[in-house]
């Protein structure tokens, strides 16, 4: 293993790393963590491309930023990090793995388009989860995926056809939950498929068009991140003067 700027890496393939966990004798990872997109190890540029099975599992991580150029999360990544509230998901991620923040006190949750599937108990006993985003190529919800999210709130989900449930205990200690969905044929959808006609569970609702332009300050870390302030309660998609999306 190489440490560089406190993460541990792992070289999987020529010019890239996966960040992994610590070894038994190092501190634990705590607090806000960047990941950057590329690293210098022995005076070779390597790219960030994966985070390894357990990174960060049981670590006491606040916040973690994750690069666009990681396009795998390993099992359980982020499991039992009971301070954890905030995972930036990369654009380019290909599934979400068992277990990736399972036990977490993550409160909200985007998962980028392009994941297919959501592995089984991804998220299950985040009790402060509140809403979930969904994008439109889910297609299927691992086994436990939601078990035990108690607070979960809200799911937007941009799959106009409803993502086939791997067992019927997706939901398990839910109640109340407000899936919505893109517009009336995916509601009449959802309402007819197996899963998602527990109505103490969920409720489903439709979206209007929704878009909105904002122009907003922004400061710039270290040439790779910004912070933008874009206020609470909306997901947004971010897109570069090319319209590439970027987050």
């Amino acid at each position: 293993d190489l440490l560089s700027g406190g993460l541990y890496y792992a070289v999987t393939a020529p010019g890239q790393v996966a960040v992994v966990a610590p070894p038994q004798e190092a501190e634990p990872y705590e607090g806000v963590v960047i990941i950057p997109e590329t690293v210098c190890l022995d005076g070779v540029t390597q790219h960030v491309t994966t985070i390894g099975d357990a990174a960060f599992a049981g670590s006491e991580v606040t916040c973690v930023q994750v690069p666009p150029s990681v396009t795998r999360i390993g099992e359980a990544a982020f499991a039992m990090t009971r301070s954890l509230h905030s995972v930036s998901l990369p654009v380019g991620l290909l599934e979400v793995s068992d277990r990736l923040l399972m036990g977490s006190a993550v409160t909200n949750v985007a998962v980028p388009e392009g994941v297919w599937v959501i592995g089984r108990e991804a998220f299950a006993a985040c009790d402060q989860l509140h809403t979930l985003l969904l994008p439109s190529t889910t297609r299927v919800l691992g086994p436990g995926c939601l078990d035990d999210c108690y607070n979960l709130f809200e799911i937007y989900c941009a799959a106009p056809l409803p993502p086939r449930q791997a067992d019927n205990r997706v939901f398990d200690g839910c109640r109340g939950v407000d899936v919505i969905v893109p517009d009336d044929a995916a509601a009449t959808a959802y309402r007819k498929a197996d899963g998602w006609t527990d109505s103490d569970a969920l409720s489903l609702w439709t979206s209007g068009d929704f878009s909105q332009w904002v122009e907003v300050g922004h400061d710039t870390g270290d040439d790779h991140w910004q912070r933008l302030d874009l206020g609470q309660n909306v997901a947004y998609r971010v897109f570069d003067d090319a319209g590439q999306m970027l987050a």
